[in-house]
């Protein structure tokens, strides 16, 4: 099972970055963790002062993945 997790700095100071965690998750296929990353991104986006700039998706702990 993975996680999704997006990467996102502040415009205004790019040294400050904040990592957003989904909530929805775990999902089975990385395939699918990606595509949640893709809509966090989305969302990101239409936050004012946010640019997303890396995406995650990692094994849950005890998670296998496929």
């Amino acid at each position: 099972m993975f996680e999704a997790l997006v990467l996102a700095c502040l415009i205004s100071n790019p040294n400050e970055c904040y990592e957003f965690v989904d909530t929805r998750g775990p999902y089975i296929t990385r395939s699918s963790c990606i595509k949640r990353t893709e809509e966090m991104r989305d969302s990101i986006l239409t936050m004012p002062d946010f640019n997303p700039q890396a995406f995650k998706c990692r094994l849950s702990e005890g998670g296998t993945g496929i």
